[in-house]
C-alpha cells in the first residue's frame, strides 16, 4: 500500500488505475474502503457515489458507524468517485478500472475551514494506484505555484513583470526540474507515461518549447492509443483534446500525430475519448486544408457523438448555418466603453469602418500571445481607418487597467463583458474559446474569423483589404 498526501482547496482530483487478475465476467467490481475525518476518526454517515462522465449516478452508499463503505460496479471503465462529509471538503476522484479486481481506497477528508497547506491522506492498493495519484497531485501543486508567480506573463516572454513579480525561465525551471528528473529515472512504464502526460499538460503556461520535442515524441510512441490514461484526461470536457494538441505542437511531427489520432478514434473503448480525438483531428484537418478528412471527422462526430460538447463546439465552427462566418453580417452589439462610460460602441456606429472585434481576457495566455501582432496591425493601418474593439470576457476592470499599464498599452477601443451578459454575448458571437478575433468591413460584413486572423495572418488579411503599400 502507498500513502499519498493530497493538497486541495475545494476539490481533489486524482486518478486511480487498476490492473489485476481476471475474475468471472459476470462478477461485479467491488470498490470499498474507509472515510476518515480531519481528526482521524471514522466519518459516519459520509456520502459517496460513483458517476459516469455523462453525470449518471451508477452507485451510491453511506458510510457506516466505522466509516466503511462498499460500492458495486458492473464493469471496468471510467468513473468519477465523489465523497463528502459534513463540515469537510468534497473529494472527487476520477476512477479508471481496467480489470475486475477489487479496489481498496481509504480517504482522509479535510475540514472545510482547514488552512490551504493542510493535507488529507489517500491510501490505496495496489501501489501503482497511489503512485499515480501522488504524481498527479504533485504536478498539479507545481502548476498552481507557476500560476501564482505569473503564469500569464511567462506565456509570452522569457522575462516579464506581472503583479510586481519578475518571472524568469529560471524561476519556472525550479518547478519543472523535479518532474523531469522523475521522468528520466522512472522504470515502471505506466508511471513514466503518466509523468510524461502530466509534464506536458500541467507544467507549461503555453505550448512547451522545442527543447522538449523528444518527450512529446516519446508520449506518442509509448502511450498506447487504448490507454486508460486518456480516459482520465477525458473527464474534463476538452482535457484529452487539449493535451494531444500540446503534444502535437511540441512534437512537430504532423504525420505521427495524425496516425496516433486515427488509432485512438478507431480503437479506444471510451466514447468520450473518441469524441475528443475526433475534435482534434477535425481542427487539424481544417488547418491543413484537407477538406475530405475534415468533413469525414465532422460527420462522424455529429453522427456518433452528437450530444457531446465537442460536437456542439464543432457545429459552432463548421455548421453551414452558423452566424459568425465569412460573408455574414456581424451580430448586433452594444458595448459600453471601458475608458468612458458615456461612449457606446454599436454595429451601426461602426459602419464605414474596417475593424477587428477581439474577444480576449488578461487571464488568457493565447490571447496575450496575439497582442504584439494586433498592435503591429493597428500601428500600420490606423491611418487608413482600421480600428480595434477589444472585448474582455470574464475579467475585472482593475486587471485590464493594470495589464495595459504594465504590459501592453493597447491604445484602441475597450469594453468588458461580465455577469449576466457573459453567456448572452457568447451565444450571439458563437464563442467556444479564446481569443475569438472577428474582422468586419465597412458594410458590417465579416471578412475573416479565428484561425484566419491568428499566428501572423492578421497582417496578411489587412494587406489584402487596405493594399500592401498602406
Amino acid at each position: 500500500m502507498a500513502d499519498s498526501a493530497v493538497r486541495i482547496s475545494m476539490v481533489i482530483l486524482g486518478a486511480l488505475f487498476l490492473a489485476g487478475g481476471a475474475c468471472q465476467s459476470g462478477d461485479q467490481i467491488t470498490v470499498g474502503g474507509t472515510l476518515l475525518g480531519s481528526d482521524g476518526k471514522p466519518m459516519r454517515h459520509a456520502r459517496i457515489k460513483v458517476e459516469r462522465s455523462s453525470g449518471k449516478v451508477i452507485a451510491r452508499a453511506t458510510a457506516d458507524t466505522d466509516g466503511r463503505y462498499t460500492l458495486a460496479l458492473r464493469e471496468p471503465g471510467g468513473y468519477a468517485l465523489t465523497a463528502r462529509g459534513r463540515r469537510h471538503e468534497t473529494i472527487e476522484v476520477p476512477l479508471v478500472l481496467t480489470s475486475r479486481k477489487p479496489v481498496q481506497l481509504d480517504i482522509g477528508l479535510t475540514a472545510s475551514e482547514a488552512e490551504d497547506d493542510q493535507l488529507p491522506e489517500v491510501t490505496s492498493h495496489p501501489v501503482t494506484v497511489g503512485e499515480i495519484v501522488a504524481i498527479y497531485l504533485d504536478v498539479e501543486a507545481r502548476e498552481r505555484r507557476i500560476s501564482r508567480i505569473g503564469r500569464i506573463a511567462a506565456a509570452t516572454t522569457v522575462e516579464s513583470k506581472w503583479g510586481g513579480i519578475v518571472v524568469t525561465d529560471t524561476l519556472l525551471y525550479q518547478e519543472r526540474a523535479p518532474v523531469l528528473e522523475r521522468i528520466e529515472t522512472e522504470s515502471q512504464p505506466l508511471l513514466r507515461q503518466w509523468l510524461l502526460l502530466r509534464f506536458l499538460d500541467e507544467l507549461w503556461p503555453f505550448w512547451p518549447p522545442r527543447q522538449y520535442q523528444h518527450l512529446a515524441l516519446e508520449a506518442l510512441q509509448t502511450v498506447p492509443p487504448t490507454s486508460p490514461l486518456w480516459t482520465f484526461e477525458a473527464w474534463f470536457t476538452f482535457g484529452a483534446s487539449n493535451l494531444i494538441s500540446i503534444i502535437s505542437r511540441t512534437a512537430d511531427s504532423p504525420e505521427d500525430v495524425a496516425e496516433y489520432i486515427q488509432r485512438v478514434i478507431d480503437d479506444h473503448p471510451d466514447p468520450e475519448v473518441r469524441a475528443q480525438f475526433l475534435s482534434v483531428g477535425l481542427y487539424a484537418a481544417d488547418r491543413a486544408g484537407d477538406e475530405e478528412l475534415k468533413w469525414r471527422y465532422y460527420n462522424q462526430l455529429q453522427t456518433e457523438h452528437r450530444r457531446t460538447e465537442n460536437a456542439a463546439r464543432a457545429r459552432l465552427n463548421f455548421d453551414e448555418g452558423r452566424k459568425v462566418q465569412y460573408g455574414k453580417s456581424v451580430p448586433k452589439f452594444r458595448f459600453v466603453s471601458l475608458d468612458d462610460r458615456r461612449v457606446i460602441y454599436t454595429k451601426r456606429g461602426l459602419l464605414g469602418t474596417t475593424y477587428l472585434i477581439d474577444f480576449w481576457g488578461t487571464w488568457c495566455a493565447p490571447c496575450i500571445r496575439e497582442i504584439p501582432e494586433i498592435q503591429d496591425a493597428y500601428d500600420k493601418y490606423r491611418e487608413a481607418g482600421f480600428q480595434i474593439l477589444s472585448v474582455a470576457m470574464r475579467d475585472e476592470k482593475e486587471a485590464i487597467e493594470a495589464f495595459r499599464e504594465e504590459r501592453y498599452s493597447m491604445p484602441w477601443m475597450h469594453t468588458i463583458v461580465s455577469g449576466a451578459r457573459h453567456n448572452a454575448v457568447k451565444r450571439a458571437f458563437e464563442i467556444d474559446g479564446y481569443p475569438r478575433p472577428i474582422l468586419v468591413n465597412g458594410e458590417g460584413k465579416i471578412i475573416a474569423v479565428d484561425d484566419e486572423l491568428r499566428d501572423g495572418k492578421l497582417l496578411e488579411v489587412l494587406a489584402e483589404v487596405f493594399g500592401k503599400d498602406s
